[in-house]
């Protein structure tokens, strides 16, 4: 016995029973400008930390412990590794 799905009343039975599944590609941005404006904001944004000992952290699939230098987003989720004690931001010279 088949589902009571709703198809329109054109279909027969045979036809009802093909089920396509179609996948959506990922969005990505329209213009090169627009790639462009988004790298730009995320470069402008950025902090150096060194990471404190015992901690390890993984930065964009990377580990890091304690001792390493790395520069990170200057975000809402380092801004957590910071309060945490994981990570010291590094003063420029």
């Amino acid at each position: 016995m088949m589902p009571n799905y709703h198809y329109p009343a054109s279909l027969t039975d045979a036809e009802k029973s093909d089920v396509v599944f179609v996948e959506i590609p990922e969005l990505k941005p329209v213009t090169l400008a627009a790639l462009e404006i988004q790298q730009a904001q995320a470069a402008a944004a950025t902090i150096k930390v060194r990471v404190n000992n015992p901690y390890r952290v993984s930065h964009e699939g990377k580990p890091f412990v304690g001792g390493q230098t790395l520069t990170v987003p200057d975000d809402v989720e380092h801004s957590r590794w910071i309060d945490s004690g994981w990570v010291t931001k590094v003063k420029g010279k």
